[in-house]
């Protein structure tokens, strides 16, 4: 079902039935009109937002129509919080073997949902700035040279130890 949601959608994007600029209409009317619930609509509403097609106004609940190929378009969220962590990693901020704070909080400290702190994730531990320690995300070291691999072993580096 979220699979043809989101092909309705991206359509009604890409066809200008929802114009860049323009909102979307109110999730549980947009879920009426594709006959499927909020919960299967929401998912794919975060989807297209991490792509950058929809931009997501908290506070108004509104959903923003953007269109992620313009050089005025908004960065999408995933990118500024992935461009965040990157930088605290790189200068010190989580060191080497220092577990970084759970999705839910860094949400809450970027103001953007756990789907967007998750996603942006995934690129840092490709490049083994992050690797993962008993279920956590834990710092690796920035140097690649020093750096776990993000797809390899699972396990702490031998030489650094856990904070208290």
């Amino acid at each position: 079902m979220q699979q043809r949601c989101e092909k309705v959608l991206r359509e009604r994007l890409g066809d200008g039935t929802y114009p860049v600029g323009s909102f979307l209409p109110p999730l549980e009317d947009l879920s009426a009109e594709l006959g499927t619930t909020l919960p299967t609509l929401r998912p794919v509403i975060r989807r297209l937002a991490a792509e950058g097609y929809l931009r997501i106004r908290r506070g108004r609940h509104r959903t923003q129509v953007t269109d992620p190929r313009s050089p005025h378009a908004p960065e999408p969220l995933r990118v500024t919080v992935e461009r965040a962590l990157r930088e605290q990693l790189v200068n010190g901020r989580y060191p080497p073997g220092w577990p970084l704070p759970t999705e839910a909080s860094l949400a809450a400290e970027f103001a953007v949902s756990r789907y967007t702190v998750a996603t942006a994730h995934a690129p840092l531990r490709r490049e083994g700035l992050l690797i993962k320690v008993n279920r956590q995300l834990v710092s690796a070291a920035p140097d690649r040279d020093k750096a776990e691999p993000a797809c390899g072993s699972e396990a702490a580096p031998a030489a650094t130890a856990l904070p208290p």
